[in-house]
């Protein structure tokens, strides 16, 4: 997919909120392995990814046409921003932090077939 257009964002807004019943099932090994890897690299050293890659590892089980095509924008989004860095610095100063902030968000049974909460949380440590 080096090829391919990049986009800005890494999910549209409600990019998983319509479930198709009718929809057609994917090839299950394929995804999975694709959501093993975006996982990996979400926790490592993409965090900007986390919250897609937590909402397509959802259907694991049973992926469709339409979450397949979720991955797709993923996957372009992460063509788009492959020289985005994380730096780890070693801080000059004797004191182990100076400051640290930290933020937290939650959204209780956001998901309609099956009323799951999904929470979220950042540190940041100066």
């Amino acid at each position: 997919m080096l090829d391919c257009k990049s986009v800005k964002a890494p999910c549209n807004g409600n990019f998983l909120q319509e479930i198709e019943e009718n929809s057609q099932v994917i090839n299950l090994t394929e995804y999975q392995q694709a959501i093993g890897s975006l996982n990996y690299l979400a926790q490592h050293t993409r965090p900007d990814i986390m919250y897609t890659v937590n909402q397509l590892s959802r259907y694991c089980t049973n992926p469709t046409t339409k979450h397949w095509i979720a991955l797709k924008h993923l996957l372009r989004y992460l063509k788009g921003t492959m020289t985005f860095n994380l730096i780890h610095k070693k801080t000059k100063s004797p004191s182990l932090i100076s400051e640290l902030m930290g933020w937290a968000d939650v959204d209780y049974a956001n998901a309609k077939e099956d009323c799951k909460s999904i929470s979220g949380y950042v540190i940041q440590v100066y």
